[in-house]
């Protein structure tokens, strides 16, 4: 989903359970507003905008091929956004020692970084962090909750 002046939203949805004309599948989506001013430095405060579509071979920062058209998308919104800089996050799941999954999700978020810097996006508008499995958004008692904790993102600074 995007629209002029927002930040795009993405999301896979299993349509296996699709309803029907009298009650059909619904996904209600609330876009965020490109912030107008870029003087947020601290970006704990940001609501960050999950890449639902990216997608990392298992244990390694290397990229799916199916991950370039999110990617994609958010080089057309960098692009069309010269004032917007952002900064890429990534996370991981609890498996596997802290110390390997803050630097796997450090890597992932750098190579997400030098995609778009290879698509023409200055650096200077970009960072990029890892947060290791430090702030999961559900549990890492289930693979779906695990799923849900490996993610990257990005938040406007």
């Amino acid at each position: 989903v995007s629209k002029e002046k927002f930040l795009f939203h993405s999301e896979n949805c299993s349509l296996k359970d699709a309803g029907t004309i009298e009650e059909p599948y619904l996904v209600y989506i609330e876009l965020q507003p490109i912030p107008k001013t870029m003087v947020a430095v601290d970006t704990s405060s940001q609501k960050a905008v999950i890449l639902k579509n990216v997608f990392f071979e298992t244990g390694s920062a290397n990229l799916q091929e199916q991950s370039t058209s999110e990617l994609d998308r958010l080089v057309n919104l960098l692009s069309g956004n010269p004032d917007l800089k952002i900064q890429i996050n990534g996370h991981t799941d609890n498996i596997g020692s802290e110390e390997d999954n803050l630097e796997l999700s450090e890597a992932r978020a750098e190579t997400v970084y030098t995609y778009l810097i290879e698509k023409g996006i200055s650096e200077e508008r970009l960072r990029f962090k890892g947060f290791g499995e430090s702030q999961p958004i559900s549990d890492n008692e289930s693979e779906s909750g695990r799923k849900l904790n490996r993610r990257t993102e990005f938040v406007a600074w």
